[in-house]
C-alpha cells in the first residue's frame, strides 16, 4: 500500500531456478493510476533474481493499493519447492526521497 504519492517504485524478487522458471512478468495496474503512463522494466537474472524497476511518469505520483506486476513461473520440478522471496522493496516520492511502505497482502503460489 501506497500511503503517499509514489514514482519509482523498484522491488528484487528471488526464488529456486532448479525448481522453477519465470515466464512472464506483466505489468500491473498501481503505477499506472488515472491513465498515468508507467513502466516496470523487469530484469531476470537466470541464477534465480527478478528485478522490477516500477517508474511513473508524470508531475505527480501513485497512491493506495494495486499491483505493480505478476509474474509467472513454469514448474521445472514438482518435487522441489521453490520459496519466492521478497529480498528488496523501496519507494521513492516526486522529489526523490523515500517513501515508507506497507508491503504485504495477498500472495499466491499455484503449481500446476
Amino acid at each position: 500500500q501506497l500511503d503517499a504519492p509514489v514514482l519509482k517504485l523498484p522491488v528484487t524478487l528471488s526464488f529456486d531456478p532448479t525448481a522453477v522458471r519465470v515466464s512472464s512478468v506483466l505489468q500491473g495496474g498501481l503505477l499506472g493510476q488515472g491513465g498515468a503512463r508507467s513502466n516496470a522494466d523487469t530484469t531476470i537474472n537466470p541464477g534465480g533474481q527478478i528485478s522490477i524497476q516500477g517508474e511513473r511518469f508524470g508531475p505527480t505520483g501513485a497512491t493506495g493499493r494495486g499491483t505493480l506486476a505478476t509474474v509467472e513461473f513454469d514448474v521445472l520440478d514438482l518435487a522441489k519447492a521453490s520459496r519466492i522471496t521478497l529480498l528488496g522493496l523501496s519507494a521513492l516520492d516526486e522529489a526523490g526521497k523515500p517513501v515508507r511502505l506497507k508491503a504485504g497482502g495477498d500472495y499466491s503460489v499455484k503449481l500446476d
